[in-house]
């Protein structure tokens, strides 16, 4: 750009379909005491337009992983099973239809969902979303 004006020439092609989206990454840790028992820790991979894909959902797809790492690197034997999952196509709900479409037979067995969706701006706690009575049991999977 010091020499003068640039000029670039994109040629792009899009289409739109019907396709749906499943979910994108999924890793376990193994329960310890009751195996069958699931809990989920998940998030979603892609952005709302109007934000700026760092905290919507930049942060999810950070901490999900991260949070998985964290078991696997201090060896902490949890006493139920835990999915830790990054779903696609959130605003439409597509990849967490899909999940629950592939686990149809096994929803009886989950205990319990922490999912990690602040929106844009500051992330500032874990909202209850007026599930006060919870609390105790969402920290102790």
């Amino acid at each position: 750009m010091k020499h003068g004006t640039v000029s670039i020439e994109i040629e792009m092609t899009n289409s739109f379909g019907n396709k749906r989206s499943r979910f994108t990454t999924r890793r376990g840790v193994r329960g310890s005491e009751k195996p069958d028992e699931m809990v989920i820790i998940g998030g979603h991979l892609d952005s709302w337009d109007l934000g700026t894909g760092s905290t919507d959902n930049g942060t999810g797809s950070m901490a999900v992983p991260r949070s998985g790492a964290s078991f696997v690197e201090v060896e902490t034997k949890p006493k139920r099973t835990i999915d830790f999952v990054l779903f696609s196509g959130e605003s439409r709900a597509l990849g967490s239809q899909e999940y629950v479409k592939a686990h149809q037979n096994e929803l009886e067995k989950f205990q319990r969902c922490l999912f990690m969706t602040p929106g844009t701006g500051r992330v500032l706690a874990i909202g209850m979303h007026d599930n006060y009575q919870d609390r105790e049991l969402a920290i102790r999977f």
